[in-house]
């Protein structure tokens, strides 16, 4: 999947966009089960809090949407990588 952002200015929050629009796309085509994977530890970390306190103040309204979508899931999962291939 790729597309176009405008106004992004900085790589967290590309990922931050990208988890969103992720997270947004299969919620919509109707999957029960997500595993979302990233390198950006400030994300992932972000994604698996259980309160709002690890949210940051530049992009947490976009992570929390993000965060809120994940929770209708049955089966969901964060995982950090390091640009290595994930089995």
């Amino acid at each position: 999947m790729a597309a176009r952002m405008r106004g992004v200015k900085s790589a967290e929050m590309a990922e931050t966009m990208a988890a969103r629009t992720a997270v947004h796309f299969v919620y919509e085509v109707s999957c029960s089960a997500m595993e979302v994977h990233g390198d950006a530890v400030v994300i992932i970390n972000a994604l698996q809090a259980t309160d709002a306190a690890a949210l940051s103040e530049e992009f947490g309204h976009i992570l929390n949407d993000a965060r809120h979508i994940l929770k209708s899931f049955s089966q969901r999962r964060s995982r950090l990588v390091d640009g290595k291939q994930i089995r």
